[in-house]
C-alpha cells in the first residue's frame, strides 16, 4: 500500500510541477504569443501557479495515507521508536485536513495552515532518527534469525 500512495503521490506531483514551468513559457516571448496581450498572459501564468497549488493538494491526499501506511509499519516493525509512528499519523491527518480544507472551505485553508506546519516534526523526527541512531540492529538480527530458524 505505501508503494501505491508512493507512486501516485510522486505522479500526481511530478505533473503538477509543469504547472510551475507554464510562466516561463508564457513570459518566455515567444512570436506565437504576441496574439496575446500582458493582461492575459500574467492572467494565464497566475492560473497556472493556482493550478499547480490544487495539483499539490491532491498529491498530499496521497501523501497523507502514505504517512498512515509508512506509521503502520514503523509501529509493527519494533525497529523504530513507536512515537514516530505516532507522530507520522498525525502528520497524515494533518496533510488530510489541510489538502480537504484547500477544496471545501479556502478561506479557512489559509487561516488554518501555519499550524499544521508542525505536523513536519513527525518527517524531521525520522530523519534525525536514521541519521543518528539507525535502525535497531540487534532486533534486526533477532527478528532475521527467528525468520531463519521458521523456515527450517
Amino acid at each position: 500500500m505505501m508503494l501505491f500512495f508512493d507512486l501516485v503521490s510522486n505522479t500526481i506531483e511530478s505533473v503538477s510541477i509543469l504547472a510551475h514551468f507554464a510562466p516561463l513559457v508564457l513570459f518566455g516571448g515567444g512570436h506565437y504569443l504576441s496574439a496575446f496581450t500582458t493582461e492575459q498572459l500574467q492572467a494565464a501564468a497566475y492560473l497556472s501557479l493556482q493550478l499547480f497549488e490544487y495539483g499539490f493538494a491532491i498529491c498530499l491526499v496521497f501523501f497523507g495515507f502514505d504517512c498512515f501506511t509508512m506509521a503502520y509499519l514503523i509501529v509493527h516493525s519494533k525497529f523504530f521508536p513507536r512515537f514516530i509512528g505516532v507522530l507520522l499519523v498525525i502528520e497524515g491527518l494533518g496533510y488530510l485536513v489541510n489538502s480537504f480544507s484547500l477544496f471545501l472551505a479556502p478561506a479557512l485553508q489559509a487561516r488554518i495552515f501555519p499550524y499544521f506546519a508542525a505536523t513536519a516534526i513527525a518527517e524531521v523526527a525520522l530523519c534525525l532518527w536514521l541519521l543518528v541512531m539507525g535502525v535497531n540492529v540487534p532486533r534486526w538480527k533477532e527478528q532475521q534469525a527467528e525468520v531463519a530458524g521458521a523456515a527450517f
